[in-house]
């Protein structure tokens, strides 16, 4: 497990690195408008102030500026599923990332139980990066909701934010593999 841990920051590195020099993002230095009325509409999707004041109050969000969590809310999906609902599968190609905003989810890897994440806890890690398939199977133990946020989507946020979002995600990476935090995938 710890080898997949160690391909995933490398990449992750990598990335950061892309991103230092000027890829991805607008790089104009214009901040997002937050929503009048603490509510944006982004394609289907109602983005609310409750929504908002959850993220804030998670540890992965600590270091974000209120407009970079706005823009992080752009670019996720907030996802509930029931006990038991399969959210990732081990094999898969995917490039979104997770972030569990209440309940708890077990970890599988090779069908032996690895571990469980909860609140604040994220996942997906080592598909964020793209062309990586899934490492684990990650189902839910409770009720759970979810932030899933998608690399296309994130790419099109300011650099402040990717840099911002990069430097967190890479922290989790590193205290995961120190074993700081839970297991994941």
């Amino acid at each position: 497990m710890r080898n997949a841990f160690s391909i995933a920051l490398l990449l992750v590195i990598a990335a950061l690195a892309v991103a230092a020099c000027g890829g991805g993002g607008s790089g104009d230095g214009e901040k997002p408008t937050v929503p009048s009325g603490a509510v944006a509409v982004v394609g289907d999707q109602t983005i609310t102030q409750e929504q908002f004041d959850q993220l804030r109050k998670l540890r992965f969000f600590h270091d974000f500026s209120h407009s970079e969590i706005w823009e992080v809310l752009r670019a996720s999906e907030w996802c509930s599923y029931a006990k038991d609902d399969e959210i990732i599968r081990e094999g898969e190609m995917d490039d979104r990332f997770y972030i569990i905003v209440n309940g708890t989810v077990s970890v599988q890897s090779s069908r032996r139980h690895i571990g469980e994440l909860g609140q604040g806890n994220c996942f997906g890690e080592t598909s964020y990066v793209r062309g990586a398939r899934r490492t684990a199977t990650i189902k839910a133990n409770v009720p759970v909701t979810l932030v899933r946020v998608s690399s296309t989507l994130l790419e099109q946020a300011s650099s402040a934010c990717q840099l911002r979002f990069n430097k967190v995600f890479l922290r989790s990476l590193i205290e995961r593999l120190q074993g700081v935090a839970s297991p994941a995938t």
